[in-house]
């Protein structure tokens, strides 16, 4: 149902992006890649079922869906109705939260927290980050996924409303600035696909063409298990080093342990 004060054609076009999002990330070789990576990620640090995590920024809930094979119990907060409407249809068993983060006061602690790719889209990083480690239980995982480099900046970015690209060593010196986290991993992911994707956000920069459109789009289902597949092959390369660059950063955070 639409919420309070918006318009039955707003909220109607609302739901259609949410849809077409819902069926990009259901799809794309970036975000199924991605999702790989992510498992990796946390079968390396999280061998063991843990008992709560929370994906903030879920989104449909493709990410939470990922969490449920690590918690017992997953959350997802995001500040969409509409997103967690979608979310809940995919994912009825997962406890869903609508609200505006880092200002949501959350009533639990978490064992694992994932952010992925919602950090660049805040205003306040270092609040964010600030509540992270807040909200995690002493020994808890924090994992975090941001696009990287300034200099890969495109209408892409202002499409999602994208407040800042970052590179390691400006995430790194946040991390250790704002908070007492431990960081367990950090790397440049999706460096395989690098130099297409820089040609590709290179020339539409230059030429301009596609404007008023994300770089996302379903491509022929051939063209895009390939890209899939040799993506997926960093899921297992980041389980022993970390990258020199990428078109992305990963990063694996704790909570300082009991004593």
């Amino acid at each position: 149902m639409p919420s309070a004060g918006i318009k039955k054609e707003n909220y109607s076009m609302e739901r259609a992006q949410y849809i077409e999002i819902y069926n990009i990330e259901k799809y794309h070789w970036w975000f199924r890649g991605r999702r790989k990576i992510i498992s990796e990620c946390l079968k390396l640090f999280c061998p063991e079922k843990v008992e709560k995590a929370l994906d903030i920024g879920c989104g449909t809930g493709f990410n939470a869906t990922l969490l449920g094979n690590f918690a017992k119990n997953v959350f997802g907060l995001d500040s969409s109705d509409i997103a967690i409407d979608l979310a809940n249809k995919l994912n009825p068993n997962f406890t869903l939260i609508l609200g505006e983060f880092p200002r949501i006061e959350l009533r639990e602690k978490y064992d694992i927290i994932a952010m992925l790719d919602v950090l660049e889209h805040l205003e306040d990083d270092s609040a964010a980050l600030k509540k992270i480690e807040e909200q995690l239980k002493p020994g808890g995982l924090a994992l975090i996924t941001v696009p990287a480099f300034s200099f890969l900046w495109t209408e892409h970015d202002n499409l999602l409303h994208h407040k800042r690209r970052y590179t390691k060593a400006g995430l790194r010196a946040r991390i250790l600035f704002d908070t007492n986290l431990i960081i367990k991993k950090l790397s440049y992911f999706n460096l395989l696909m690098f130099p297409v994707i820089f040609v590709f956000r290179f020339l539409r920069k230059i030429f301009n063409f596609n404007e008023g459109e994300s770089d996302f789009f379903i491509l022929p289902r051939i063209l895009n298990n390939s890209l899939e597949k040799i993506f997926s092959l960093e899921a297992n390369i980041l389980r022993w080093i970390d990258l020199p660059f990428g078109v992305s950063i990963i990063c694996v955070l704790q909570k300082t342990p009991s004593k």
